[in-house]
């Protein structure tokens, strides 16, 4: 009490000082933020007033505002601080200023003891200028499997939070449209569950909320990291939700990518076939986004490769997660919302390059993610109540609880016109932790290859008996395994929990299972088993759309098959015609042989048609001894056929020399970057790739494996303990009898080591001047020059292939296992230092398949051991440019060998023809879905330049529709011309 005297006795000593008048210094007018709502809806702006000290009792100030124009003439009396409110006029929308600068004449006047006036201040107070703006929230969880909880727990937390959705948007039906709960589930992984468990009344609540689009239906499957994804894979990603949408008369017609920084330039073919014309992006705040922000809040539209299709695009620079330390309950302040629309962040984690203001595209539509409690976040009722009470009192700045598809729309009607045009690939920056289980990742993209293939053969076989219940549960094994979420939040810190145990299983058995699942449903497209030993005929079938001849790999069979490593069976055809096949042991550990069969020998040998086959029977016919097609020479290295020699060097295993026939050029470049040739080791301990390197030491052992008539090869074995990081090094080189294609296999036996490391294998070209070229689902990439400025240009995700050029040669080099690359120099940037990350970048000769890492501080694995194996091809050429149509059909070729089954199943007919098959092909066939036996083919323009094709299907087919896939019949397709490097879907009937 005696303090509170104290303050009452100062406060009367101030105003007793003052008694005849106000202290000017002591009166404060503040402009209050925004533009509220007065009587009737009415704009007003408003002053506070603040007194220091107040007026002595019953002696009020008066307050006298004027202003010309507008015309404004206000006469208060106040006793204490206070707000005062201005009617003002609103300009015409979108006109800047909205509401303008306003200058007042201010004047008080004190009420002397006498009762007359005193004049204390006279003061021009300036209101600046509002903007008549609107904040759209877009209410989300974002999607991420296995992060936060268990991937269990994730889809459990998911599911409710649908349940929980569907109950807000019940009780706000009849808050006004702004404040109307909407909820964003960021995929369809969960709706799935959600509609397997649903009872009658839920499911109909969800599909009603879904065409209203309050819950909004997003266009994939999960969060994606894209740049993982084959062709036939992109498209599967999106085949849930447009199927689901188009079954239940739902509107799609936009995507939100979250958390993942960068995006497959291919995803524009793909979203504009689907009907999906808008992709919002909320990127991670900062971690290993390199220079992807270059387009924050800077809209653009993306044109496709083939400049038929475009998408509208629009990378968030507040990414998602500004509320994610927000709880449940959580009630947007007035500070949260004028930092947003003054273009700062609210959540800076990770954005040190973007703390502070932003330059805003537009100064009356700004968009923000609102994604409460972190990953996996719950939606937050209380928003729709917060964004009510807001538009109660303000008129402007206005909160809409929005929607991802209507801010786009927005965008588009108002500023579609205006915003840039670009193309090229955003390349991604997390498809590189995908090494982190190189096993599991081999796995994976081998089964996706597979399965294209198993829908063809289908297509062949029994089209109107094609499971697709089982093809879509296969597809979706190896897109989650594709989805970004790898395992634990606390992966690294603590690998050995059984949180991060358990995770890795749940993600490594997506990979499995669909590998288990597409060979089931290969072998179920006919009743024959694969050849085994005591075979005595097979079916050997080409799914590609080329004819498929001369030596050809058909795949790894038991030991068994083949009684000696270099035993040569024969068979024959039908009408006779003569087939050699030839077993050469692998160097793992699977006690498999790779069979290769020569479609050429001799002029009495078949071909094996496009898309089509041929049958085999035994032969007791002995093979002709074809002396001098190899050379092979373990004292020196030394292997050669007719087209190409190599040299293995002895000391280190790596190819020291790669010549053509004929050519004295040299492809090999040995000593870049320290690679001493060809597929040469490199293990990196440390962050820093210039430090802590060290190679395989030692001498090698080769030893031949294989001499032909086929295919030669040599196993070249380094020696125990020279090979960092690993317990065992064994790599085998092999040659064919007709060509100048060269197979490398790669078996490590890793250690396991928690340090950040990195392994590689460098293939040092020699091209002088050559351009490098990745090979991207529905692209071709020229590194630096087809990539969006952002994107990144440290490390490349590669979908089968890369090639090296210039005007008079180059190398067409494969991989089959491993799907990351870098060009010499090698860059292991950190988590957030931006200047780590290249914006240009021209390489060398020297590219490095990057196969093993652990190099994150999260989600990714801690660790891998045991044995991993790599494949690799390489087709070296001189007095020719490139020619991207030749190295896609190699490149799919390997990834999608021919096929060999046992037994005497008819052979059938080739599904089709199509003219200009050098330049056009088939990605994939399939039945369609209902069942009736017609037939979706995809075709791709692999060139840069237009392509004109005619498709003549066979028996019983008849009649060509273009298509889309929803397997659509859009008109006939007679002759069509297609765009460089277009796709298109075709239906036959």
């Amino acid at each position: 009490m005696k303090r509170l005297i104290n303050a009452l006795f100062f406060v009367t000593i101030i105003v007793g000082i003052a008694a005849d008048g106000l202290l000017a210094e002591s009166v404060e007018f503040v402009p209050v933020r925004g533009v509220f709502r007065g009587a009737n809806d009415q704009p007003v702006r408003r002053i506070h007033i603040k007194l220091d000290p107040v007026p002595v009792p019953f002696r009020p100030v008066t307050l006298r505002l004027k202003s010309a124009a507008p015309a404004v003439s206000i006469e208060r009396q106040l006793t204490d601080s206070a707000d005062i409110d201005i009617p003002v006029s609103e300009t015409p929308f979108r006109e800047t200023p909205l509401f303008g600068e306003l200058t007042l004449e201010a004047a008080l006047l004190q009420t002397k003891a006498d009762g007359t006036l005193l004049l204390v201040l006279e003061k021009n107070i300036t209101l600046p200028p509002e903007k008549k703006q609107e904040l759209y929230l877009i209410h989300q969880t974002h999607l991420d499997i296995g992060y936060t909880h268990t991937q269990q727990d994730v889809l459990k937390r998911q599911v409710q939070s649908l349940r929980d959705a569907l109950k807000y948007i019940e009780e706000t039906k009849n808050y006004p449209d702004e404040a109307k709960f909407r909820f964003h589930p960021e995929g369809m992984w969960a709706v799935e569950q959600f509609l397997k468990e649903a009872t009658a009344e839920e499911k109909a609540a969800f599909i009603k909320a879904a065409k209203s689009r309050d819950l909004h239906i997003d266009g994939m499957y999960a969060q994606a990291m894209t740049g993982m994804y084959n062709d036939e894979e992109l498209f599967e990603l999106f085949g849930g939700a447009v199927r689901f949408c188009r079954e239940n008369g739902i509107e799609l017609d936009s995507v939100m990518q979250t958390d993942v920084p960068g995006y497959t330039w291919g995803l524009v073919t793909v979203m504009a076939q689907n009907g999906i014309k808008y992709m919002t992006m909320g990127p991670n705040g900062g971690h290993r986004c390199g220079h992807l922000y270059e387009w924050g809040d800077k809209p653009f539209w993306w044109v496709s490769p083939s400049g038929k299709e475009k998408i509208l695009c629009w990378l968030h620079d507040t990414g998602y997660n500004q509320f994610h330390g927000q709880k449940t309950g959580h009630r947007l302040t007035e500070k949260e919302v004028f930092t947003l629309l003054d273009g700062r962040h609210i959540n800076t984690w990770g954005r040190s390059k973007n703390i502070g203001k932003q330059e805003l595209p537009f100064e009356d539509f700004v968009v923000v993610r609102y994604g409460i409690e972190g990953d996996n976040g719950r939606p937050n009722r209380v928003l729709s109540d917060v964004v009510k009470e807001w538009n109660e009192k303000y008129l402007y700045p206005k909160l809409i609880i929005s929607r991802n598809s209507d801010v786009m729309r927005i965008l588009e009607k108002r500023y579609g016109d205006k915003l840039p045009v670009l193309r090229g690939d955003y390349t991604g920056y997390w498809e590189d932790g995908s090494a982190s289980t190189s096993a599991a990742t081999a796995i994976n993209r081998r089964a996706k290859e597979q399965l294209v293939q198993a829908g063809i053969f289908w297509s062949m076989l029994d089209p109107k008996k094609y499971p697709k219940a089982e093809f879509d549960a296969v597809w979706t094994d190896l897109v989650m395994y594709d989805e970004h979420t790898w395992g634990a939040s606390l992966r690294i810190s603590t690998p050995d929990s059984d949180f991060a145990k358990q995770q890795d299983a749940y993600k490594r058995e997506y990979a499995q299972r669909g590998s288990r699942k597409a060979g089931q449903l290969l072998e179920a497209a006919t009743s024959a088993e694969i050849i085994d030993s005591g075979s005595s005929g097979s079916l050997l079938v080409n799914t590609s759309s080329h004819i498929r001849s001369g030596v050809c790999y058909i795949g790894k069979f038991h030991k068994s098959y083949f009684e000696g490593t270099q035993q040569v069976k024969m068979f024959q055809t039908k009408d006779g015609k003569a087939v050699p096949v030839q077993g050469v042991a692998n160097p793992d550990s699977s006690n498999t042989v790779s069979v290769y069969a020569d479609l050429q020998w001799g002029a009495n040998s078949p071909n094996i048609p496009a898309l089509g086959a041929i049958q085999l029977k035994a032969s007791d016919a002995v093979p002709d001894n074809r002396t001098g097609v190899f050379r092979i020479d373990t004292a020196t290295g030394e292997m050669r056929n007719k087209k190409v020699r190599l040299i293995i060097d002895t000391e280190t295993g790596a190819i020291r020399s790669l010549k053509l026939a004929g050519n004295d050029h040299d492809f090999v470049n040995p000593g870049d970057d320290g690679n001493r040739g060809l597929n040469d080791y490199l293990y990196i301990i440390g962050r820093n790739a210039q430090e802590n390197r060290s190679r395989s030491t030692g001498k090698v052992k080769l030893t031949v494996v294989a001499d032909g008539p086929l295919a030669a090869s040599v196993l070249v074995e380094s020696e125990p303990g020279s090979v960092p990081d690993a317990e065992s090094f064994k790599r085998q080189i092999t040659l064919f009898a007709d060509t100048e294609k060269i197979r490398i296999e790669n078996v490590i036996n890793k250690k396991k080591e928690r340090r950040p490391e990195g392994m590689f294998f460098g293939f040092p070209f020699n091209v002088p001047d050559g351009k490098w070229y990745v090979d991207s689902p529905w692209a071709l990439v020229e590194v630096d020059k087809d990539q969006l400025a952002g994107a990144n240009r440290n490390y490349y995700p590669v979908q089968r292939f890369c090639a090296l050029a210039n005007e008079n040669c180059g190398v067409n080099w494969v991989t089959v296992d491993a799907n990351m690359v870098q060009f010499a120099p090698i860059i292991t940037a950190g988590p957030f230092d931006l200047s780590q990350w290249r914006k240009t970048f021209q390489p060398n000769g020297t590219i490095y398949s990057w196969v093993c890492n652990n190099h994150w501080e999260t989600n990714y694995k801690a660790d891998q051991e045991g044995e991993l194996k790599f494949e690799y091809w390489i087709w070296v050429y001189h007095n020719a440019k490139y020619n991207n149509s030749i190295a896609q059909r190699f490149a799919r070729q390997v990834h999608q060998p021919i096929l060999q089954f046992r037994g005497s199943t008819a052979v059938p007919n080739p599904l089709l023809t199509f003219t200009n098959e050098g330049n056009i092909i088939t990605t994939s066939i399939r039945p369609v879905r209902d069942g009736s036996g017609a037939l979706l083919v995809r075709l791709f323009n692999t060139t840069k330049e237009k392509q004109s094709t005619a498709v003549i299907p066979a028996a019983p087919y008849k009649t060509v529709y273009k298509s889309n896939p929803l397997e659509a019949k859009l008109g006939i397709f007679d002759k069509g011309e297609l765009n460089p490097m277009e796709t298109i879907t075709l239906r036959i009937e």
